[in-house]
């Protein structure tokens, strides 16, 4: 007998669907076929019963081995290279099989063991082939009850429509497992990505893969920085985030715990929250299309209260600001990327200039191990002068680094605050046009820290390993001789170490910051391009809609009061305190009411 609860879950799973459809009937009212099935997308989980949880991350994470190692076998391919470059859907089937959705809309069937022809960066390089997705059939029991895993390409690749392939698969996702490894730990491109993630939910689980190519102290402390940076993107304390140490590739082989505890954390999150994660997703989706139908009608209310030559003025108008826009984006990328550059290269000064002041200090050090270690034979030797060189270039760094981090972090914040205001000020002009031609407010762009906040730049000076390079017949000779050896040697040896320490330095420091800007400067693109989108997909449809409109006058506005008043109904049985306004502060300060055929 179903309990209370288990009443009202069903009954506003109920409303959810209902609403959606309701949605969906709404949009293709006004014709607008996009959003009609993006609600059609969002009812068909609910009607399934199904719960899409999506693995993501940065490229060569161990994404697909670990989904691998949670089904218990190697159904998906994995490499030494990035390999995965569709998204790859796994939901429980009866039988073994694979469906392929291609992008011109054509479905195929073929046998699981071609998945790797569609989905490997491989076979299907850049996508060639046009697939949308692909989806998987198991009888894996982890798949029963509507649970479905979805494996994405990884972000930050060479391939920058595996990023892009990424990106356009969040709106689909319910809950997400995000997959870190120990080195690097968590960059720049992955906290963008996950900043972009919790606009589409807050179910989430973080694994950190790979921990058996590291020893334990290292891993451990991954995990502290790992959870510090996802708290920080949260908003939420430290001890809020928990971090599952995995490795994947023991796991496939029987070994292992950590893979039982991430499977435990799945199965908890599908028993415990599902119904929650299920309705939250669904109602997500809900009021992000009501709230783009909503800038839809608003649009078309206005440019129903213009005249023919006016409303085709303004989507000429439109085009010449997009145009310009964009070649004031062009112009600022490089600007930003010239000036990390810059800061890289006066970093490595200072740090060359550094290693010229520590050299004599490390060459008294290499002839102390010579005094203190008269028993040691050669090859013992050699390692003694390496473990001491270790800690004395690490020391020297780090120090370095210490006094030098808040001026190079200072450094490249201020260049990435001015590119900031300079694309802010695109999306600003944006708002101003749109406001003075349409009479509609857009929402205020976002200032340039906020944005920023979400791009701290990460360095640690690690990897310090003095490479004493000595012929293996040198560690034949007697030891007396090669002691004298090692002294002539000790400062050509200490000039080399240090020089290539300033070189992997400079290049880790230059690969860091690069990487910061490019996802920070695609983090300002993909806002401002998607407003430059929405008001210009809005127009043209207001334009296709208005000659029929014209006819037919102030029906035409009864008829979209009647839709905002339908939209109005939808969210407010879905359970949405979102209100909708369509015609917004604009139109009231003007008076309120417009007549048909202003010129505004």
């Amino acid at each position: 007998m179903s309990t209370k609860p288990e009443t009202a879950e069903r009954a506003a799973v109920q409303d959810l669907r209902e609403s959606l459809e309701g949605l969906e009937r709404l949009a293709e009212e006004f014709n607008a076929l996009d959003l009609a099935r993006r609600a059609q997308d969002a009812r068909e989980p609910l009607e399934r019963g199904e719960l899409w949880i999506v693995v993501v991350g940065q490229f060569k994470r161990g994404k697909s081995t670990l989904l691998n190692a949670l089904l218990g076998e190697a159904v998906l391919p994995t490499g030494v290279v990035p390999v995965t470059s569709v998204v790859t859907c796994l939901r429980w089937a009866r039988e073994r099989g694979l469906r392929v959705v291609f992008e011109d809309g054509r479905e195929s069937e073929a046998p699981l063991a071609s998945l790797p022809d569609f989905v490997s960066e491989e076979r299907n390089p850049t996508n060639r082939l046009g697939v949308t997705f692909v989806e998987v059939g198991l009888p894996t029991p982890l798949l029963e009850g509507g649970v479905v895993l979805v494996d994405t390409p990884g972000i930050g690749s060479m391939d920058p429509g595996a990023t892009g392939r990424a990106y356009a698969f969040l709106p689909r996702v319910d809950a997400a497992i995000l997959v870190l490894s120990p080195d690097p730990p968590i960059g720049e491109a992955e906290g963008v990505y996950l900043q972009a993630l919790l606009e589409h939910t807050q179910h989430l689980i973080f694994v950190l893969n790979k921990v058996d190519l590291y020893p334990e102290d290292d891993w451990t402390e991954a995990i502290g920085f790992n959870r510090r940076e996802l708290a920080r993107i949260r908003g939420v304390s430290t001890e809020e985030v928990d971090l599952v140490p995995v490795s994947s590739t023991l796991a496939l082989r029987g070994r292992g715990e950590g893979i039982q505890r991430l499977r435990q954390c799945l199965l908890e999150m599908v028993r415990e929250k599902g119904s929650e994660v299920s309705r939250d997703a669904a109602l997500r989706r809900l009021q992000a299309i009501a709230t783009e139908l909503r800038v839809r009608l608003r649009v078309e209310e206005r440019a129903i209260r213009l005249s023919d030559a006016n409303l085709e003025d303004r989507l000429v108008k439109l085009e010449d600001l997009r145009r310009e826009l964009a070649l004031r984006r062009e112009e600022v990328h490089p600007i930003l990327v010239d000036a990390s550059r810059r800061l890289v290269e006066r970093a490595a000064a200072s740090l060359r200039d550094r290693a010229n002041e520590v050299q004599d200090s490390l060459v008294e050090s290499v002839m102390g191990v010579l005094e203190e270690h008269p028993e040691l034979g050669n090859a013992a030797l050699i390692r003694s002068v390496s473990d001491r060189l270790t800690l004395d270039v690490s020391g020297a760094f780090d120090a370095w680094w210490v006094e030098n981090e808040a001026r190079f972090r200072g450094g490249l914040r201020e260049a990435m605050i001015r590119t900031a205001k300079g694309v802010d000020a695109t999306g600003s002009t944006l708002a101003s046009w749109v406001e003075e031609e349409l009479g509609v407010v857009l929402p205020t762009p976002p200032p340039p820290k906020d944005l920023l906040d979400s791009h701290d730049f990460y360095y640690h000076v690690q990897g310090m390993s003095p490479e004493l390079t000595v012929d293996v017949l040198g560690l034949l000779l007697p030891r007396k001789v090669f002691r004298w050896r090692l002294r002539r040697k000790a400062r050509h040896l200490v000039a080399g170490d240090l020089d290539r320490n300033v070189g992997r330095i400079r290049g880790d420091l230059l690969y860091r910051a690069q990487e910061t800007v490019r996802g920070f400067f695609a983090e300002l693109q993909r806002r401002a391009l998607a407003a430059e989108e929405g008001i210009r997909t809005a127009l043209v449809r207001a334009a296709r809609a208005h000659a029929g409109v014209r006819e037919e006058g102030v029906t035409a506005l009864e008829r979209l009061a009647e839709g905002v008043g339908a939209l109005e109904g939808i969210l407010g049985t879905a359970g949405s305190d979102d209100p909708v306004s369509v015609w917004g502060p604009a139109a009231a300060r003007q008076g309120g009411t417009v007549t048909a055929g202003d010129e505004a």
